[in-house]
C-alpha cells in the first residue's frame, strides 16, 4: 500500500515538474514576442519630450532658500527607469 502511495506522489510531482517546464517555455515565447525591436528603434519613433524648466514657487532670501524653492516638473530617474511627471 505504501509503495502505491509513493508512486502516486512521485507521478504527481513529475506531472507538476512537466507542467512547470511547459509554463516556462510558454512564458519565454510570450516574452520573445515583445522583444522584436531594439530600444533605439522604438525611441526614434517616439515624440521628443517637451522642454522642462524650473519654476520659483516662493521668494526666499539666500542661496539655500532659492534652491529649496525650485520645483522640477519632470524628473527622470535613470537608475530605476522611473518617469515621474507632475504638472502644476
Amino acid at each position: 500500500m505504501a509503495i502505491v502511495v509513493e508512486r502516486g506522489v512521485t507521478e504527481s510531482i513529475d506531472d507538476l515538474v512537466r507542467e512547470a517546464e511547459a509554463l516556462k517555455s510558454r512564458l519565454e515565447e510570450e516574452r520573445a514576442k515583445f522583444n522584436d525591436m531594439e530600444l533605439t528603434t522604438v525611441a526614434e519613433k517616439l515624440d521628443p519630450l517637451p522642454p522642462f524648466g524650473t519654476k520659483s514657487r516662493r521668494i526666499l532670501k539666500g542661496h539655500q532658500g532659492k534652491v529649496l524653492a525650485l520645483d522640477f516638473p519632470l524628473t527622470i530617474s535613470i537608475d530605476n527607469m522611473n518617469l515621474n511627471l507632475h504638472m502644476s
